[in-house]
């Protein structure tokens, strides 16, 4: 009489290990690209709108895949650590990011709510722009006590005039954006779970 004790399965499981390590690299490529569109998602839809007033004419700015949208440099198997990129080329989001001083050459335009920008959420228009209203001939600049304002005529009463633009040599912009704080905590945050799930697909998955 006798009882046979055995292990079934025992070569799959070892193939299994084996193959671990291009498993977990392939989990974690696969885990910081999720994490990255994740973050990216946040960005345009949360982070954004709660920090400016966006305007655009056309495609938005920071949709990704423009110029200067929020895009991604995806992380790659072959990474020795795979890592992701997401970011903006637009490079007046640095004050926004860090806060600091704007300075012009000559002067900064201040378009003013209601005139130059009819609305706080609305683009200014071409014929809106300093340039072309001093062009028509329709506007003339006076000096405030603050510093030159561009003003409009709307009638024959030295009293019927309009302001327009305000015209300083530098401003102070504060960091509003938090870019760089909010997503980072957002995408640790994220990752440990795109990563249990990711490996868990890729050792599921594995032949």
């Amino acid at each position: 009489m006798a009882t046979v004790i055995h292990v079934t399965g025992l070569d799959k499981a070892l193939r299994r290990v084996k193959d671990a390590p291009r498993q977990i690299r392939f989990a974690a490529a696969a885990a910081v690209n999720e994490t990255a569109k994740a973050v990216q998602q946040h960005t345009i839809g949360t982070l954004l709108p709660a920090a400016f007033t966006l305007r655009s004419r056309g495609a938005p700015w920071w949709r990704p895949g423009t110029r200067f949208g929020f895009n991604i440099k995806f992380a790659r198997r072959s990474q020795p650590e795979p890592f992701a990129v997401l970011g903006s080329r637009a490079d007046w989001l640095y004050l926004q990011e860090e806060g600091g001083t704007k300075r012009a050459s000559r002067s900064l335009a201040i378009p003013q709510v209601g005139t130059a920008r009819r609305t706080a959420g609305s683009v200014i228009s071409r014929a809106s722009k300093p340039a072309r209203l001093m062009q028509r001939k329709a506007g003339f600049v006076i000096q405030g006590t603050r510093g030159k304002l561009l003003m409009t005529r709307t009638g024959k009463r030295r009293s019927s005039v309009r302001f327009w633009y305000a015209f300083e040599r530098d401003a102070d912009i504060k960091p509003v954006l938090r870019f760089g704080s909010t997503e980072g905590a957002l995408a640790r945050r994220l990752l440990p779970v795109e990563f249990h799930q990711a490996l868990k697909k890729a050792l599921a998955t594995a032949k």
